[in-house]
């Protein structure tokens, strides 16, 4: 076998060399699952495989969530793929890594409320599970920031895209039953703008004002100085846009403005 290979001219040799190396560049990308140069690459194949028209996204929305793992606050991130078109929001969950972009979830289709496009964010329960008996998740939090003083996590919450330079956007929710058949008066919690950008306002959960609600761990009903605070606990803990496991009516309230300050539009719809 050496004898034969000693026997291959050189210009030949190169290119041999070059057949294998790309052999096995192509084996190392099936391995790691057929990944993508760019998030937009991604975003188009989770498309055209779910057997719509192939389009590229509206924008790459790439998350930042805040979270306490054994005493230490440690920021995980999170990119979508965000497509509104017609009468619905394409949300594709993506991978961002060295070796390139690969879609990480099914793509879901949210449909257009009252004309207005917008999508839940993922994360809540993988990053908070939910705000009741979790006042040690807070205490850790703010333990980590004694000189800034109560630490406002992060953890975005829904993405709306429509005109303005500036939005505000209310989470309304009705009355809830507890576990002994109690009602619960539900209530309206603002959010916070993280980011706009592309035409799309990125909000939040205002955590600190959570926070700032809890009494202790000590009863799922009793762990909050305002009920309304537990029907939202317990709203988030619930919440699916499938709208199988719904505790309350939510609706979201979007106000849009211009660069003056100047309301453009104010529109409320009831979530799935």
């Amino acid at each position: 076998m050496i004898k034969h290979w000693k026997r291959i001219p050189r210009g030949w040799k190169v290119i041999l060399d070059g057949v294998v190396a790309l052999i096995l560049l192509f084996v190392l990308w099936i391995i790691l699952e057929c990944p993508l140069p760019t998030g937009e690459l991604a975003f188009r194949r989770s498309v055209s495989g779910a057997g719509l028209p192939t389009r590229d996204p509206d924008l790459i929305l790439e998350l930042e969530y805040d979270r306490v793992d054994n005493g230490k606050l440690e920021t995980t991130d999170l990119a979508l793929g965000l497509l509104a078109e017609g009468d619905h929001v394409l949300r594709v969950s993506l991978d961002k890594k060295w070796f390139g972009w690969k879609s990480e979830a099914p793509l879901l289709v949210v449909p257009a409320a009252e004309g207005v496009y917008y999508t839940p964010l993922p994360g809540w329960g993988d990053n908070l599970h939910g705000f009741a008996n979790k006042e040690r998740f807070f205490q850790a939090a703010r333990g980590l920031h004694r000189e800034e003083g109560p630490c406002d996590v992060r953890v975005p919450a829904f993405a709306v895209k429509a005109p303005g330079t500036d939005a505000s956007l209310t989470l309304i929710l009705g009355d809830c039953q507890d576990e002994d058949g109690a009602t619960k008066s539900g209530g309206r919690f603002p959010l916070l703008l993280e980011e706009a950008e592309g035409g799309w306002f990125v909000f939040r959960w205002y955590s600190l004002d959570i926070i700032n609600h809890l009494q202790g761990e000590e009863s799922r009903t009793g762990g909050f100085t305002d009920e309304s605070y537990w029907v939202l606990n317990r709203w988030m803990e619930h919440y699916d846009i499938e709208g199988h496991n719904l505790v309350t009516a939510a609706h979201l309230e979007l106000t849009t403005r211009d660069a003056e300050g100047k309301v453009l539009n104010q529109v409320t719809w009831e979530l799935p």
